[in-house]
């Protein structure tokens, strides 16, 4: 299998059925209860048949106490986890929600397209390494269909979002929706040698004043650029397109954001020699209109209220129900098959 594969197989699984392993996990366990809930038991092993890649990765990467510690909040997070899912597993069930076989199946069939995989067997193979069956992961698939569904019902379709509050959230948020201001310049640069001696720079700013001159006369900017410039533009009659604030050189950027549009300024010492610029065009407001973020907008506060109402839920089934936790042992011995996985 290639690299590609192995790498995405493992966050496929763990993103897709969140952390299911299979049965026997770490060797011999006892099979301890942890919690019950709504008179459903859930066990150690379970747990740890949840957990193990997780709890792999820290037998691995470390020692000692701090493996202990990690270990310990580690299965507590994954035990919050679990009854969190078992009450909504235990709501799916009473709302009569069912996931048929054909979902499972296409739903298998996703994840083998963008995981690569061409046969069941090469999916079958990579689960096997980090020691899922495909029993396991198929069970785990049509869970998470059964979650999904639940969470529609119940979550997503209560989230409305009106133009009303749309319009409160972009002017509530206006510094989010600004952009850098612009502007648009032609630009004539004489430059001054390096190591240049006093009449060298002399002669360098008399050339610098003479294409002001003309210009003040009446020549065209783009004429003068052409005739005089040493810059890179010179042939474009100095134009250097639309420059954000911040994208020019601070002895620059002052003049360009001070000049009112259409006027010269005055030379500008820079450091390898003189500039000239003319203010063609300037955006004098940052706001972004709201036409432009409004779907932007529209997905975050869908997400921020899709989130409230989703703890909302789960905070409202976990009063409701019945949820005794037996508490978690850490065992300070490495499991065997983790051991010999390394």
């Amino acid at each position: 299998m290639s690299p590609r594969k192995a790498i995405l197989t493992f966050s496929l699984v763990i993103a897709t059925i969140a952390g299911f392993s299979a049965a026997p996990a770490y060797g011999i366990l006892i099979e301890k209860v942890v919690a019950v809930v709504n008179g459903e038991v859930l066990t150690l092993s379970e747990l740890q048949e949840e957990g193990k890649p997780l709890l792999r990765r820290i037998v691995q990467e470390l020692t000692g106490e701090e493996q202990k510690e990690q270990m310990k909040a580690t299965q507590q997070q994954l035990l919050e986890a679990m009854i969190l899912r078992r009450l909504q597993l235990q709501e799916a069930k009473k709302e009569e929600i069912q996931t048929p076989p054909a979902e499972v199946t296409a739903a298998i069939e996703g994840i083998k397209r963008r995981g690569g995989f061409e046969t069941d067997e090469e999916l079958k193979a990579a689960l096997a390494k980090e020691g899922i069956t495909f029993e396991r992961f198929k069970k785990g698939i049509e869970e998470q269909l059964l979650l999904s569904k639940i969470v529609t019902k119940q979550v997503t379709s209560t989230v409305i979002l009106s133009e009303e509050e749309l319009q409160r959230y972009y002017q509530e948020h206006q510094d989010q929706y600004k952009r850098p201001l612009e502007v648009k310049l032609r630009h004539i640069f004489i430059q001054v040698p390096q190591r240049a001696d006093e009449e060298e720079v002399s002669k360098a700013e008399a050339r610098a004043e003479e294409a002001l001159a003309a210009i003040r006369a009446g020549m065209d900017f783009a004429e003068a650029a052409a005739r005089y410039s040493d810059g890179p533009t010179a042939k474009e009659g100095g134009e250097l397109g639309r420059m954000k604030q911040g994208e020019l050189a601070p002895e620059l950027e002052k003049a360009a954001f001070s000049l009112p549009v259409g006027e010269v300024s005055d030379l500008i010492r820079m450091s390898g020699g003189f500039s000239i610029i003319k203010v063609e065009e300037r955006t004098t407001d940052p706001s972004i209109p709201f036409a432009e973020v409004r779907e932007a907008i529209q997905k975050a506060l869908y997400q921020e209220k899709l989130q409230a109402k989703l703890k909302e839920w789960l905070d409202s089934l976990k009063s409701k129900a019945a949820i005794e936790v037996k508490g978690l042992e850490v065992s300070q011995a490495r499991p065997p098959s983790l051991e010999s996985s390394q």
